[in-house]
């Protein structure tokens, strides 16, 4: 009898665990919609109001009706995440107090992000809400790339047309960043693409042609960090994915496909000019005279750092700007809150990338490490602290932790 009670109970193993799906409907599809936000987080909709943001308040507010879900015990890298936002709270006690909207800002904005994240890691953790929100996050990006391609108003603002010229993507986005975002959606096709041959031996040409569409826009936004970062995680990609191709023919295809590109980016004028003088002249876009200086920031006031804004001010009077992006999001948290509070989102991030690298044979297989790795790369060229793909990307790596009962 008992034996017979004990083949009737479900089974315990992850495997089980990873198709369970306990949440409402209106909560997965809420959740869909904000992760599908995330690539046109800027564009305006209700005066100051985003898509992204109106979008959150309705994420909050249902996830507030099925509290059960807020209840869930963090995993580990979001406390290390809140310690360092706790230090941010705290360095109002000495803020320049002309300094203290920008506070204000800044703390309303991790603490978003860091909501986004506990709330994220829960539901990514089952196997196909992590699958359709990639999915969701793709499908949407090349939408909304589309969008601002024809022109539709607001998806690319005047001042960013101003700033960037020809570079300008979508809404106010740094072209840099956008290059990351589309790295991640580029990475899921090419998952997509290869899984379909394996599956049918049949090239998927959908497939193909997104990968292909998408890869034009990370040339055309002419960021040389950007790029790398997004070919280091092909990289990646090809030697952790697991083949059932032969990877000596993967290997060549990928090749081929790189060489491709990068005829196309040499014959794109301004592409090819920011290379040249990249490989000949050393001109990393002024990261050759900002990251020396930030080291010596760090070497200056290592225990503490400048404060909020202030580091910024400092930074640019050094690098004859009146304020400077230290472009490395490393930098930018020992910049203002030194080791003391730096350290700590450093750790965490460290973490995300272990967890990732634990799980590369999981259920999601290694699409969480080669995100993370892009985001790593780019977080070495650009400040991605305040990127919603970074806290996304990060919710996947650390999600490994998360129990369900």
């Amino acid at each position: 009898m008992e034996e017979a009670l004990k083949a009737n109970q479900p089974s315990r193993n992850p495997s089980y665990l990873e198709n369970v799906h306990p949440m409402s409907l209106d909560l997965r599809v809420c959740f869909y919609l904000f992760v599908a936000t995330i690539p046109a987080e800027t564009y305006p909709f209700i005066k100051s109001f985003s898509i992204s943001q109106i979008l959150g308040v309705v994420f909050i507010f249902i996830i507030g009706i099925r509290g059960k879900w807020i209840l869930k015990t963090p995993s580990k890298p979001f406390w290390f995440f809140s310690i360092y936002y706790t230090i941010v709270l705290l360095s109002v006690q000495w803020l320049n107090p002309s300094y203290f909207p920008y506070w204000q800002k800044r703390v309303g904005q991790f603490g978003q992000l860091l909501f986004f994240f506990w709330i994220c890691t829960i539901l990514v953790s089952y196997r196909e809400l992590a699958k359709g929100a990639i999915a969701a996050y793709s499908y949407s990006l090349v939408t909304v790339i589309t969008l601002a391609k024809l022109h539709v108003p607001g998806f690319v603002s005047e001042q960013a047309l101003d700033v960037y010229h020809e570079r300008a993507t979508i809404g106010d986005a740094d072209p840099n960043g956008f290059a990351v975002k589309s790295g991640v959606a580029l990475i899921y096709f090419l998952d997509k693409f290869l899984d379909q041959y394996e599956r049918k031996s049949k090239w998927n040409w959908f497939f193909f042609l997104l990968m292909g569409y998408l890869s034009f826009v990370i040339i055309e936004t002419q960021s040389r960090g950007g790029q790398l970062a997004v070919l280091i995680g092909l990289v990646v990609y090809v030697f952790t994915r697991s083949f059932t191709i032969n990877r000596r023919k993967m290997l060549t295809i990928m090749v081929l496909v790189v060489l491709a590109f990068t005829i196309y980016a040499y014959k794109d004028p301004q592409m090819a000019r920011r290379w040249k003088q990249t490989i000949e002249e050393g001109d990393l876009s002024a990261r050759e005279r900002i990251f020396p200086e930030a080291v010596n920031m760090i070497k200056r006031k290592p225990v503490f750092g400048y404060g909020l804004c202030d580091h910024l001010w400092i930074l640019g009077a050094a690098t004859a700007r009146d304020q400077r992006d230290p472009h490395n999001s490393f930098f930018w948290v020992l910049h203002e809150l030194g080791f003391v509070g730096g350290t700590w989102y450093i750790i965490a991030f460290i973490m995300c990338g272990v967890m990732a690298y634990k799980k590369r044979k999981g259920a999601l297989g290694n699409i969480p490490l080669v995100y993370f790795v892009i985001i790593l790369a780019a977080s070495l060229s650009l400040t991605a602290v305040y990127f919603k793909v970074t806290w996304f990307v990060l919710s996947l790596a650390a999600a490994e932790d998360q129990k369900h009962h």
